[in-house]
């Protein structure tokens, strides 16, 4: 099995991954998990690495960072939610 690039940036882990933006398949850096704290609107926030679909992995937003649906980025696999 081949094992992707990965690059840090600060706070974070990343891998390229092919993405659908806008109805246009691209390849984008992908945030795969955290390394330090995240911050919303200069709040102290620390949103979950994986979930089983969007809604969970926003549910712990208030509101919610994006319109369920409606990001305009799928992955490969048509999974966007």
């Amino acid at each position: 099995m081949a094992v992707d690039t990965i690059i840090y940036t600060t706070g974070a882990y990343l891998v390229p991954k092919r993405v659908k933006i806008n109805g246009k398949w691209v390849w984008a850096w992908v945030v795969t998990h955290f390394e330090d704290d995240s911050f919303r609107n200069g709040d102290e926030f620390n949103p979950p690495e994986t979930a089983k679909n969007k809604r969970m992995l926003l549910k712990n937003t208030t509101p919610p960072l994006l319109p369920i649906g409606k990001s305009g980025v799928t992955c490969k696999g048509g999974h966007n939610q």
